[in-house]
């Protein structure tokens, strides 16, 4: 399971990525798109159609993964 600071190692890479930090959430964002975003043990992602349906095969529960530790220092 990734966290937060899996995200923040590999976001940076992808062309014009940014770490936006909003009020309550962490943020990735490509331009003006969000990528991803993470409050509490909360992270949510932007996929498209395709990775959606690939990950959602391989784990079908994943619409609910919680990261295992505290994305914002909260518990």
């Amino acid at each position: 399971m990734a966290t937060w600071d899996d995200i923040r190692a590999l976001a940076p890479s992808l062309p014009g990525a940014w770490e936006n930090d909003l009020p309550g959430w962490k943020a990735f964002q490509v331009g003006r798109k969000g990528l991803v975003q993470a409050s509490g043990r909360r992270i949510i992602m932007k996929l498209d159609k395709n990775h959606q349906e690939r990950l959602f095969e391989a784990r079908p529960t994943s619409s609910h993964l919680i990261s295992p530790e505290p994305c914002d220092g909260a518990g």
